[in-house]
């Protein structure tokens, strides 16, 4: 009987945050962080302001726990791929996911980095993809191609990564996650691009041909 009321407790915890969660990402796609207080937010969520302080310091921290909430497989961090030495073709791999990651959560990656979001939440989320990238660097090889410190690529990385993908999701393009991830791949891993006249006619056309 214990477990069953702890059971229902959790449940009950967990759709309340989600609530909250939900309100908050609508509101700031519809008036920008700055103008939203948690009253507005626990208005739209028909609970009292008590209650978000139940689960909550700051909307920062339930905007970035639904972050967390987004990714199934653990309560914290980015889902871990592999275990053990990474395969072939894991580092595509993972772009790919990344992507597909960003284009299912439309909306939460426009709040975390785009103009309706916060310098504060837009610098977490930078330092928490970048202390994940460090630690696959570290732990399981990734970059091996790349002679620099691991921190530092960590860095270069997951800047480039979050850069292009808040371009990818806030200016209109046809690019799929499959198309955008391969091409990350090829500008991080491919140090021979096509040759000055390609590139140029590439360009011109504005066609990618990869």
């Amino acid at each position: 009987m214990e477990n069953q009321g702890t059971n229902r407790f959790e449940r009950r915890r967990q759709r309340t945050r989600a609530l909250l969660q939900k309100s908050a990402v609508e509101l700031v796609l519809e008036r920008g962080y700055e103008a939203v207080t948690i009253q507005d937010i626990t208005g739209r969520a028909d609970l009292g302001r008590g209650t978000f302080y139940i689960h909550y310091k700051d909307k920062e921290e339930c905007l970035w726990d639904a972050l967390l909430a987004s990714f199934p497989a653990q309560e914290r961090g980015i889902k871990v791929l592999f275990a053990g030495e990474l395969p072939d073709g894991a580092d595509r791999l993972g772009y790919r996911v990344a992507f597909e990651h960003a284009a299912q959560n439309h909306n939460l990656y426009r709040i975390l980095l785009g103009s309706q979001g916060s310098a504060a939440l837009t610098r977490r989320i930078h330092e928490f993809f970048t202390a994940e990238i460090e630690r696959e660097i570290r732990e399981r090889g990734m970059f091996a191609d790349y002679p620099q410190p691991p921190e530092v690529v960590a860095q270069y990385v997951s800047g480039a990564l979050l850069r292009l993908v808040t371009w990818w999701l806030e200016t209109p393009n046809n690019y799929t996650s499959a198309q955008m991830a391969e091409m990350f791949f090829d500008m991080l891993h491919k140090s021979e691009g096509p040759a000055p006249a390609a590139r140029s006619l590439q360009r011109k056309t504005g066609k990618w041909a990869g």
